[in-house]
């Protein structure tokens, strides 16, 4: 019988197990493909496939555009179930030696539609309880988007209200890849900032500037770690995380300040600042586009 080493431990070999995918991302390819795993955790692994990333994680994951979310929790550490390098294949069902992953069940996820937005004293409430909910966070978890990066960001925010796009892109250049871990502080901001200014890209000159701000940052990804930079990628054309998606709607859209109160709390739970830091940028990128008579404090 064939051993496989996992941390030290013996780990015998055993049957394929089977993991139940609950919702695939509407960025995952389509028809077959093979792809290699590239880094992988205790609930989430991610595949490379022609220059992007592709992630299977457990269901607190939420989903996004390139993720295959588990229908629940998966029933070993995915370290027994998968090597870095090793090759996966996807055809009716993604498969490896270890693990086998039906596809056939899942729904395609989708983000939300635009929707109209609430009046502008409404999302000013919503705006203040976002500010104060964010104030709290960074007493127990602050971040460099608080300390050494807010002169730079404060400056991205008013360069980024006067269309100035050298400026800004200067600006974002100097966050991309700021900060430690799988997704350095820089990163995170600069994918929250992106989603505000997209959600306020009304006319063609914000749109214009947007879409090439956005060019900039992606093109700079190669300085930041792979999976930070294909989340910056994502966000250079428009594409993000549910989570992310749903606070800005709940921000932008919604009646109910609750609803704001419960997606700020998903999106805080996300790592140990990456969440906050987001949240941050999506609120820089909605401040510098408001209309200008908001009273936001």
């Amino acid at each position: 019988m064939r051993v496989l080493s996992y941390h030290g431990a013996a780990v015998p070999d055993q049957p394929a197990t089977t993991l139940a995918v609950a919702s695939v991302g509407y960025l995952v390819p389509q028809g077959d493909f093979a792809c290699f795993v590239h880094s992988v955790f205790a609930r989430a692994v991610n595949f490379a496939r022609a220059g992007a990333l592709l992630t299977l994680a457990a269901p607190q994951a939420g989903d996004a555009p390139t993720t295959m979310l588990l229908r629940r929790e998966p029933p070993v550490d995915l370290r027994v179930l998968f090597e870095v390098g090793a090759v996966v294949h996807r055809d009716r069902s993604l498969r490896c030696a270890r693990a086998l992953m039906p596809l056939d069940a899942a729904r395609t996820w989708r983000p939300l539609g635009r929707r109209t937005r609430v009046p502008r004293h409404q999302v000013d409430v919503h705006l203040r309880i976002a500010a104060e909910r964010l104030a709290r966070e960074r007493t127990s978890r602050p971040s460099i988007i608080n300390g050494a990066a807010a002169a730079p960001i404060a400056l991205l925010e008013q360069a980024s209200r006067e269309r100035d796009r050298d400026h800004a892109a200067a600006l974002a250049s100097k966050l991309v890849g700021w900060g430690e871990g799988l997704t350095p502080a820089g990163d995170d901001f600069l994918v929250g900032f992106l989603a505000g200014l997209d959600a306020l890209a009304d006319d063609a000159a914000r749109r214009s500037f947007r879409d090439e701000l956005g060019l900039a940052i992606g093109a700079l990804a190669d300085r930041t770690t792979d999976v930070a930079a294909h989340f910056l990628r994502l966000a250079a054309h428009g594409h993000y995380a549910d989570v992310l998606d749903r606070l800005r709607d709940a921000v932008l859209c919604a009646h109910r300040c609750a609803l704001v109160e419960r997606t700020l709390q998903r999106a805080f739970d996300m790592g140990a600042t990456s969440g906050a830091d987001m949240v941050s940028g999506l609120l820089t990128g909605l401040k510098a586009w408001l209309p200008i008579e908001t009273n936001l404090a």
